[in-house]
C-alpha cells in the first residue's frame, strides 16, 4: 500500500521544553479508533500532560475548578507488593479507565478518615 492510500494514523508527540504537544492525523482528516484504542489515546495524552510545562498546581482544587465526577465510579484497595507499607488505591472511570496512586499508610488512614468525616450526615450530633 502507497503512502496515498494509506489508513488514517493519530501521532502525538511532546515538543522539546515540554509546554507544548503535537496531534497530527497523518494519511487523512479522520481516524475511526474503537473504545480500547481510544482508553490507549486517553492514557497516551494523560501520561503526556504530566511530563509538561506548566505543572498542574499540587493543591486542592478552589472553589469552581472543573472535576470530572460520575457516580458510576469504581475503586480498589491493595498493599503496594513493591513497597511495603503503602496501599494501592485505583479509580475506574468509566470514560478515562484505571488510575491509581501509591499511598503511604500514614497517608491512607487521614484519607480514609477524612471519607468517613465527610460522609457524615449534616447535623448528626457525631464528633469528628
Amino acid at each position: 500500500m502507497s503512502d496515498e492510500t494509506a489508513a488514517p494514523k493519530l501521532r502525538m508527540r511532546l515538543m522539546p521544553g515540554s509546554d507544548e504537544a503535537i496531534i497530527a492525523i497523518t494519511g487523512g482528516g479522520e481516524v475511526t479508533k474503537t473504545a480500547p484504542e481510544v482508553e490507549n489515546i486517553i492514557r497516551g495524552m494523560i501520561v503526556m500532560r504530566e511530563m509538561m510545562s506548566p505543572a498542574i498546581p499540587m493543591a486542592d482544587p478552589a472553589e469552581g475548578t472543573p472535576v470530572i465526577t460520575t457516580e458510576r465510579m469504581r475503586w480498589n484497595a491493595q498493599p503496594n507488593p513493591h513497597t511495603p507499607g503503602t496501599v494501592n488505591l485505583a479509580l475506574l472511570h468509566p470514560g478515562v479507565g484505571w488510575i491509581g496512586i501509591s499511598i503511604p499508610q500514614d497517608s491512607a488512614q487521614d484519607l480514609a478518615a477524612t471519607i468517613l468525616r465527610c460522609a457524615q450526615p449534616a447535623g448528626s450530633g457525631r464528633a469528628n
